[in-house]
C-alpha cells in the first residue's frame, strides 16, 4: 500500500508539472504558427520565387520583450551567399549567411505587423540589441568592448598603434569573467596573403583567416579578464581556470572527432580517407570538409542507396605562382570566382561516386550524367547569377522586365554588371545582364530569362 501511495504521488507530481508546462508549450507553438503565417504574408508579393528554388519559410531563433517579438527567419530551403555586416546603435552586426527577401535575416513583429531590425531600430522599437548573440549565426558586438579589447591588447604587447602600425580586433563573447576575442597588430599598407590557421584548445578547434596571431597562438585567440588584463586562451586551459568547453562557448570552437574537425557527416569515414588516398595533401585539412549533398536511388527492396555526394573541401594554394590568378567560371548560371587555382577542386567543391570511388571537380558537373543536378546547383555559394539585373541572388520575371527598361533607358544596369576582370581576359567582355552569353546586352537576354522561368529551357 505504501509502495502504491508512493508511485500514486509521484504519478499526480508529474501530472500537476505537465499542467504547468503545457501552456507554455502551447503558447510557443502558437506564436511560432503565427509568426510563420504573418512572415509567409509578409513574403508574398515581396519574394518572387524562381521556378528551380524551394519557397519554405523557416522561423528560427525568437526573443520576446513585452509586446515586441524579434525573430530570424528565412523564406528560401537555402541560403549561403556570404556574410552581411552592419552597424547598428552603436553594435557591429556579423550575419553568417545572407537571408532573403531582408539580407540580415531578422524582423521586428508587433501591432500585428512585421519590420526589419533596421526599420525597427530607426522607429524606436527596438534600443538595445544583445540578444542577438544568442541568435544562432549572429555576432553582436558594441564598439565600445572592441575599443576596450584592442586598448587591452596593446597593454599586453606594450606598444601603441602608430601610421605604420595598426590593430585588428574582433570580440567573440564572454564566459564568467573573460571575454574572448581575436587580435593582431599589422604592418599598415603591407600585402598580406589571405590564408587560414587552425589550433586546438583541449578537444576544440578554432580556424581563423583574419587576424590570425603567432606560431604558439596560431588564430590569434585572446581573453581579456574584468580587470583588462590580456591571456592568451590556451593559457587559461593549460593553468586550469577555464575548461575547453566554457572557452569554446564564448570564443566559437567546434568539438573534434577523429575525422572531421567542424561536426559530425553521414559519410565521412568512407570519403575523407579516399581523399586523402587520392589527395594526400589534404590529409590533415578535413576540418574544412562538409557534406553539401547525397543523392539517393533505390535497390530493388526499396532501400535507399547513395549514389554521389557533393562535397567541400576548402580548397589549397597551388605552389605554382602561374596559378595565382583571378579565376572564374559560369556553371549552369553561377559565377563562381576566386583569387587562385584551388585544389584539389577549383572552388572547393567536388562530386564523390560512391559505386566508383572516383572524384570529379565541380566544374565537370555539366558534362556528368548524373540526377537530381539542380540540387546539386543549390548546394553551391556562388558569386553571382547571370541574368539577376536587381540584385536578389534569384532569376525571376522581375530581372527581365528590369533588363527591358534598361535597354530602353529608363533603368540603369547594376553597377557591378561588368564582371569581366573575374575571368583573366580582357578581351571577353563578361556582364551578368548577358544572361544568353552571346557578348551582347540586347533583347535576347530577355527572352532567355523568361524562357528560363517558364521551363522551357533548362541548366
Amino acid at each position: 500500500m505504501k509502495a502504491f501511495n508512493k508511485l500514486f504521488c509521484v504519478l499526480l507530481t508529474i501530472i500537476l508539472m505537465l499542467s504547468v508546462m503545457l501552456p507554455c508549450f502551447a503558447k510557443d507553438a502558437s506564436l511560432n504558427d503565427e509568426l510563420e503565417a504573418a512572415f509567409t504574408a509578409y513574403c508574398t508579393g515581396k519574394v518572387p520565387m524562381h521556378i528551380d528554388d524551394v519557397k519554405e519559410v523557416s522561423i528560427e531563433d525568437v526573443y520576446t520583450a513585452e509586446d515586441v517579438v524579434v525573430f530570424s527567419a528565412d523564406s528560401w530551403k537555402w541560403k549561403d551567399h556570404g556574410r552581411v555586416d552592419r552597424t547598428l546603435l552603436g553594435y557591429d552586426i556579423t550575419v553568417s549567411d545572407h537571408h532573403f527577401p531582408y539580407d540580415m535575416g531578422v524582423y521586428v513583429y508587433t501591432d500585428n505587423a512585421i519590420r526589419t531590425l533596421e526599420e525597427a531600430v530607426d522607429a524606436e522599437i527596438v534600443t538595445n540589441l544583445d540578444f542577438l548573440n544568442d541568435f544562432y549565426g549572429i555576432s553582436c558586438i558594441h564598439q565600445s568592448l572592441t575599443e576596450a579589447c584592442s586598448e587591452a591588447f596593446l597593454r599586453y604587447k606594450n606598444t601603441a598603434t602608430t601610421d605604420e602600425l595598426g590593430i585588428k580586433c574582433y570580440p567573440l563573447g564572454t564566459v564568467d569573467e573573460y571575454t574572448f576575442f581575436r587580435a593582431k597588430l599589422f604592418d599598415v599598407g603591407a600585402d598580406v596573403p589571405t590564408i587560414v590557421v587552425k589550433g586546438m584548445i583541449g578537444d576544440y578547434i578554432y580556424h581563423a583567416s583574419e587576424p590570425y596571431g603567432p606560431e604558439e597562438n596560431p588564430t590569434g585567440l585572446y581573453a581579456m579578464n574584468g580587470e583588462g588584463l590580456v591571456f592568451a586562451a590556451y593559457e587559461l586551459y593549460e593553468a586550469g581556470i577555464l575548461t575547453d568547453e566554457q572557452i569554446a562557448q564564448a570564443a566559437g570552437g567546434s568539438y573534434s572527432t577523429e575525422l572531421d574537425k567542424r561536426g559530425e557527416w553521414e559519410f565521412e569515414e568512407i570519403i575523407l580517407p579516399a581523399l586523402a588516398e587520392k589527395y594526400p595533401y589534404t590529409k590533415g585539412r578535413e576540418f574544412l570538409y562538409s557534406e553539401k549533398y547525397v543523392h539517393y536511388t533505390e535497390d530493388e527492396n526499396g532501400n535507399e542507396i547513395p549514389e554521389y555526394a557533393l562535397i567541400y573541401q576548402f580548397p589549397a594554394q597551388s605552389e605554382n605562382e602561374e596559378d595565382d590568378v583571378q579565376t572564374a567560371h559560369i556553371v549552369n548560371d553561377m559565377v563562381l570566382e576566386q583569387n587562385y587555382k584551388g585544389l584539389p577542386f577549383t572552388y572547393g567543391y567536388g562530386i564523390y561516386i560512391f559505386e566508383t570511388g572516383e572524384f570529379h571537380d565541380f566544374l565537370e558537373v555539366p558534362q556528368l550524367e548524373l540526377e537530381g543536378k539542380s540540387n546539386i546547383y543549390k548546394s553551391i555559394n556562388y558569386r553571382y547569377r547571370m541574368g539577376d539585373n536587381n540584385e536578389d541572388y534569384n532569376l525571376t520575371i522581375q530581372d527581365a522586365t528590369y533588363m527591358q527598361k534598361c535597354l530602353a533607358g529608363l533603368q540603369k544596369f547594376r553597377k557591378d554588371d561588368n564582371i569581366t576582370e573575374y575571368f583573366n581576359n580582357p578581351e571577353k567582355k563578361v556582364f551578368i545582364s548577358d544572361y544568353n552569353r552571346d557578348g551582347v546586352r540586347n533583347v535576347k537576354d530577355v527572352t532567355a530569362i523568361q524562357k528560363r522561368i517558364a521551363g522551357i529551357t533548362s541548366e
